[in-house]
């Protein structure tokens, strides 16, 4: 005889859900409104919270701006220091080993911690000198021009005159001819600066015969006053030679 099969259930029968509602969802709980009082004391302890950390906040800024100041101080006297022992050896000859010691002096002091402009004029106007030295024209130029570019640095005279000269040696007359121009007037009772100025301005009317005094930028030089004839010595004129500082 054949083996019995399973019994299949009744697809539709199994198909059959059983009728049972369902059971409503409960509402969610609410939380009960607050009173005045509690919201004011909420707001109170949120202000408090809020002047505790600005408090915080302050003081720790306070705490870096002390520790950027020391790290500045501490670069200007490395600074100070770097500067003469630079000075001695240019006044030794030294001038490689100068230029060097003015470069390490104008590092500074440390990341986001820098020199301002009038720190830096000392070394810089030492350092071009050095350049100029040693025929590196465009390095001295370039450190007169950092110098020059500040409101304080235009009052320098130094580096009006140096970068006066290393321009002239650079033939660009007439950009020299004013920088010198501008040393004379902060120098006016140096001969040794005037010379140079009026030596630019010979070389200029050389390659420009027209060039008057009513160009712009190009002074003409006073005529020089007849020396007169007397038994007693002439006063002596001021006559100052720009070196380091």
């Amino acid at each position: 005889s054949e083996p019995s099969k399973p019994a299949v259930p009744d697809e539709q029968h199994a198909e059959q859900q059983p009728d049972h509602p369902e059971a409503p969802s409960a509402a969610p709980e609410q939380k009960p409104e607050l009173t005045p009082e509690e919201q004011e004391a909420r707001r109170k302890a949120r202000e408090e919270a809020m002047k505790r950390q600005e408090a915080e906040w302050a003081a720790h800024k306070e705490k870096i701006e002390r520790k950027r100041q020391e790290l500045l101080e501490a670069g200007r006297e490395r600074l100070r220091v770097m500067k003469n022992m630079g000075n001695e050896l240019f006044k030794k000859d030294q001038v490689e080993l100068a230029l060097a010691t003015y470069t390490e002096g104008l590092r500074d002091p440390a990341p986001g911690v820098e020199f301002t402009s009038e720190d830096r004029e000392p070394l810089l106007a030492n350092r071009a000198l050095c350049y100029f030295k040693l025929n590196r024209y465009v390095e001295a130029e370039a450190d007169c021009s950092e110098i020059l570019i500040t409101e304080s640095g235009r009052q320098n005279a130094k580096a009006w005159f140096r970068r006066g000269q290393v321009r002239a040696l650079m033939g660009r007359l007439i950009e020299a001819e004013c920088d010198l121009f501008m040393a004379t007037q902060l120098l006016p009772k140096d001969t040794f600066v005037r010379d140079e100025w009026v030596a630019v301005q010979k070389r200029l009317r050389q390659i420009v015969p027209d060039l008057t005094a009513s160009t712009p930028g190009i002074p003409a030089p006073e005529p020089a006053a007849p020396t007169p004839v007397t038994s007693s010595a002439a006063p002596a004129t001021t006559t100052t030679t720009v070196t380091t500082t």
